[in-house]
């Protein structure tokens, strides 16, 4: 690694060491409001725009939760038995905080829960390079399915227009080799391939 790469990381890792805490200390005020305004609620039955407030602070929370959750996993480079279905919902909250994913994707699921003994942090990275990767040739109204079972997770990318889906061969076999060498030494077998029409990911796991 370059002085200046070193640098990089020595710069954004100090954020990251204060971001669990961060969380917390947002999400406990978060959770006393909510409290709060469905006491509100009770009392006052004709206000109607209370119950929407008490979805965006939920959604909210739980969005910060799956920060925290990866946060956690990301500085964790071990083994654990883990719920795979839990670990996708989990993905699809944190990646909402990313604007193209949540305004311009149809995120639809199709989950079985399965125990499989992950490494949480490798599989996340791996996930999250490659729906960034995607993303950048996706448009307006496309739709992401996740779907996994007992051996494999799937991410299938549907145009919603009538464009078609064009990604150089290099560029694809660059992506590959940059997901690879970042799950290091694990096996991390998956596969993508474009058609004009979708895009399909499988992470074997």
């Amino acid at each position: 690694m370059e002085d200046k790469e070193r640098t990089e990381l020595e710069k954004w890792a100090k954020y990251g060491k204060l971001m669990s805490g961060f969380i917390h200390n947002l999400n406990t005020p978060l959770m006393g409001l909510s409290g709060r305004i469905e006491l509100m609620e009770i009392k006052y039955p004709d206000i109607k725009e209370l119950g929407s407030l008490i979805k965006h602070i939920d959604s909210l929370s739980d969005m910060l939760k799956a920060s925290a959750y990866f946060i956690d996993k990301d500085t964790n480079d071990k083994t654990y038995d883990t719920n795979i279905e839990d670990f996708i919902n989990r993905f699809d909250l944190f990646m909402k905080s990313h604007m193209q994913y949540k305004h311009n994707l149809f995120v639809e699921k199709e989950l079985q829960e399965v125990i499989k003994p992950v490494n949480s942090q490798r599989y996340f990275n791996a996930l999250y390079q490659i729906v960034i990767f995607v993303l950048s040739y996706a448009s307006v109204e496309d739709t992401l399915t996740y779907k996994n079972d007992s051996e494999k997770i799937s991410l299938t990318f549907n145009r919603g227009d009538d464009k078609t889906y064009s990604i150089d061969a290099k560029v694809l076999e660059d992506i590959k080799n940059e997901v690879k060498s970042n799950s290091k030494e694990m096996d991390m077998n998956f596969d993508i391939t474009v058609a004009p029409e979708r895009i399909e990911v499988v992470l074997n796991i």
